[in-house]
């Protein structure tokens, strides 16, 4: 049990998830091969979870995965340390939108397939209600 200031939080641990970087580990790497210091599905794994900590732009990805580092090695080699804030930019768009999009829709259902409950996305501006104009919480 996981216990979080006195109440239960969490019954059983989570069933075991494949790890996203295994869903990216297919997927072709557009550069050449002189430039390939990091293997693209780490800086796609990186990408991802950046973006899910709200970050915007290589820059920001770069300074995230430097703060997370730690973490990171855990799970990715990170022969070479973190790529320079370019390396992302460059390879995100230069990969294959269709190929990445199905390598992460393959990652979601292998996530939804080990919950019982249903995922729902949450539009941003549902949950701020500012999908009216005029809304009691609008931001514009």
């Amino acid at each position: 049990m996981v216990f979080w200031e006195g109440t239960i939080i969490q019954e059983k641990p989570p069933p075991p998830l494949m790890p996203i970087m295994t869903y990216f580990a297919v997927i072709r790497d557009p550069r050449l091969e002189r430039h390939k210091l990091y293997p693209v599905y780490e800086i796609i794994v990186i990408t991802i979870r950046a973006v899910i900590a709200r970050t915007q732009g290589g820059d920001a990805i770069e300074r995230y995965a430097k703060a997370t580092e730690a973490w990171l090695r855990r799970f990715l080699k990170r022969e070479n340390g973190i790529p320079h804030h370019d390396v992302y930019r460059q390879v995100m768009t230069r990969l294959d939108p269709t190929e990445r999009a199905t390598c992460f829709m393959n990652g979601v259902r292998a996530l939804k397939q080990d919950y019982q409950k249903e995922i729902r996305a949450i539009d941003g501006k549902r949950v701020r209600d500012t999908s009216r104009r005029g809304g009691k919480h609008s931001i514009g």
